[in-house]
């Protein structure tokens, strides 16, 4: 974008700088959109040897081992083709659930929020189509996952601190992003990276299955966000 501030800072630390002007006439999600596809593109072309990318909007604050998250987390990309993304959020990460700085899971749904993308999959498959609004809803459509799904952590390897926004407000900021529990440790890494791709993955899942508990009551079910409280938070496998 065109934010001088944004731009003082990437001189002061001598990040190279590029910016796009605003086009006249766009919504907030057009110019968005054609703001990432643009900024993507750049990327790649300012790197030809690079065979990913990593994708962070100047509202996150990062946690100290997210360059080590993406690293050991490429290798799963290149060894499983049913993964198209590696995010470092976690939408359901509250302080309250998420535990674990060591796990990881997978989802059909495009997290975002500081995510690895591969040259590939965007010069290939996207940049021919991408769309002239609402990027990540695009990216979620059935016709451009194929089936893949993307990695996220269960304890977030960034931190969003835009209250405002076109797609923000500080009432929905309050209640769910700002209780996001972000990773402070930097020699935390995810266990067994390579146990993420499609097969293995199946497998753990079938067998936390096989011994989570079925909740018979409302109360049983309230437990996990009794954590506080007495309660056992999130330390065994529930199943709903």
């Amino acid at each position: 974008g065109e934010d001088g501030r944004v731009a003082a800072v990437a001189r002061d630390m001598g990040v190279a700088l590029r910016q796009r002007p605003r086009t006249a006439g766009l919504d907030g999600a057009q110019h968005i959109a054609r703001h990432y596809g643009w900024a993507l593109a750049k990327m790649f072309e300012a790197s030809p040897a690079a065979r990913y990318g990593v994708v962070l909007e100047d509202d996150l604050v990062v946690a100290p081992d997210i360059l080590t998250y993406f690293r050991d987390m490429a290798p799963v990309m290149d060894a499983d083709a049913t993964l198209y993304c590696v995010s470092a959020y976690n939408d359901n990460g509250l302080s309250h659930l998420a535990e674990d700085a060591t796990l990881a899971y997978r989802t059909e749904w495009f997290v975002g929020l500081g995510w690895l993308v591969s040259r590939e999959l965007f010069v290939s498959e996207w940049l021919p189509e991408w769309p002239d609004t609402h990027w990540d809803h695009w990216l979620r459509q059935d016709a451009v996952r194929k089936g893949r799904e993307c990695v996220f952590p269960e304890v977030a390897r960034d931190f969003h601190i835009g209250e405002h926004g076109v797609n923000m407000d500080p009432e929905h900021y309050k209640r769910y992003n700002s209780k996001v529990r972000v990773n402070d440790r930097r020699d935390a890494r995810i266990s067994s990276p390579l146990s993420l791709t499609a097969e293995a993955y199946e497998e753990s899942l079938g067998l936390l299955l096989e011994r989570a508990y079925a909740p018979q009551t409302l109360e049983e079910l309230d437990a996990p966000l009794r954590a506080g409280e007495g309660g056992d938070g999130c330390s065994k496998p529930y199943v709903v």
